[in-house]
Parts: structure tokens; C-alpha cells; sequence
């Protein structure tokens, strides 16, 4: 996290859904069991992702105009990517922003969407922190 969140190399771009947050909120109440203390952490990670990781929409600002709208385009994805209900509100910003990794803990809710995007990387959290401290390693001997 501290990679994402901290200064890296320009053509590095971090992109996470907004519903990332709800996603985060739910782990935190359950974890902690204390609204206070999951709305504090909550802040302060949301703080830290805007000034380094853009929360993007999942779908273009013009077309979020009724939450109907949202709805249907959800719905054809989740045919599209045949992916679980929440995870294609991932899968639909992946898909828009055309993003080359995807980082979860359940890869195998994503394979319709690799299909679909075959530059896409989908890999677990620490399997990211490898593969950013592999390229960090080669762009320091220049290659």
C-alpha cells in the first residue's frame, strides 16, 4: 500500500472503484465492531487514496444520471463477465478505464473479464507487491 499510496514513477497509475470504500467500511465494522473507530480508519484511508489513487466511477459521468441507469448497465456486465453481483461494479470500471491489473483476493470471479481484456493481470494483493518490487528492481538497473 505504501507503494500505491506513496510517491512512484509517473506511468503508474492506481485506480480503484468507488465502491472500494464500502467494500472497506464493511471489513472494518466487522473487524473492529466499533462504529467510531471503523469511521476514523475509513477517513483516513480515503484521505490517503484520493491524493494518490483516483476512485473512479463505474460508468462515465454522463451517464450516471439515475441510479436505474446504473443499475442496467450492472446488469450487463454481470451477463457480459458472467462475475458475482458486487464484483461487476469492479469489473465495469476495470473494463472502462481499460486497466492492465486487477488486484483481489478472488481471482476466479474475474476470469470472464480476462477473457474479455486480455492485457488484464489479475493478481492477489501480495502477488502485486511482487510484481511492483520486480519492476522497481529492473527500472533501477535500467532495463
Amino acid at each position: 500500500m505504501t507503494f500505491a499510496t506513496g510517491p512512484h514513477p509517473p506511468y503508474i497509475r492506481f485506480v480503484i472503484s468507488v465502491f472500494t470504500f464500502l467494500e472497506v467500511a464493511s471489513a472494518m465494522i466487522r473487524r473492529t465492531h466499533n462504529k467510531h473507530r471503523a469511521y476514523s480508519l475509513l477517513y483516513q484511508i480515503k484521505d490517503s487514496w484520493k491524493r494518490s489513487i483516483k476512485p473512479a466511477p463505474p460508468l462515465a459521468t454522463k451517464d450516471l444520471t439515475s441510479f436505474e441507469r446504473l443499475v442496467d448497465s450492472l446488469v450487463e456486465t454481470t451477463m457480459k463477465f458472467r462475475t458475482p453481483s458486487f464484483d461487476s461494479i469492479h469489473a465495469q470500471t476495470i473494463y472502462m478505464y481499460d486497466c492492465d491489473y486487477l488486484v483481489t483476493w478472488n481471482k476466479t470471479d474475474f476470469q470472464g473479464l480476462k477473457r474479455a481484456v486480455r492485457k488484464l493481470k489479475i493478481l492477489t494483493p501480495s502477488e502485486m507487491t511482487q510484481e511492483l518490487s520486480q519492476r522497481q528492481r529492473l527500472e533501477l538497473r535500467g532495463i
